[in-house]
């Protein structure tokens, strides 16, 4: 399947920390938000769409990894194999591997989602082992190469395609 470069997502946060996620599928022409406001995220901080699942959204917030299937239509907290001591400000970035395995940044480490699973599984990072890990990069360019940023350095670990 292709990827759709047209459609777009983004993240909000008004004053009360809620966060929403907004989606365009005209290339910015309009927006329409598709979380529940009163049941949102807390303080997003991450959106991640796969380029082949339509419809498919992870968000990394505060209180959790929220996705949904259906563009928004309904989301759940996705969380079993997360420490509990990561919510409330420890889950920090999120990215898809080629291979369509989801990385997630955390303050205890580097988690993956395999395609098809529904538990995180704790990753050692060879020479990071479990610090905190703050943010994530896959390039189109060398996509089998993961950057992971931490608090003291940057760490190149190479995953499959």
């Amino acid at each position: 399947e292709q990827p759709t470069w047209d459609q777009l997502f983004a993240l909000g946060v008004d004053a009360a920390a809620g966060g929403a996620v907004a989606f365009t599928g005209e290339t910015g022409d309009s927006w329409v938000e598709i979380t529940n406001l009163e049941q949102a995220p807390l303080a997003p901080v991450a959106v991640v769409a796969p380029l082949t699942q339509a419809g498919r959204i992870w968000v990394v917030a505060a209180d959790g990894v929220w996705t949904t299937a259906n563009f928004g239509v309904n989301w759940e907290v996705s969380g079993d194999g997360l420490p509990s001591g990561l919510y409330n400000g420890g889950l920090n970035d999120l990215t898809y591997g080629p291979d369509g395995m989801l990385y997630l940044a955390t303050d205890l480490g580097l988690y993956i989602l395999p395609p098809g699973e529904s538990v995180w599984q704790v990753m050692d990072v060879e020479g990071a082992g479990r610090r905190s890990m703050e943010s994530l990069l896959l390039t189109e360019t060398n996509p089998g190469q993961l950057w992971v940023n931490t608090d003291d350095g940057v760490f190149l670990m190479f995953v499959s395609q």
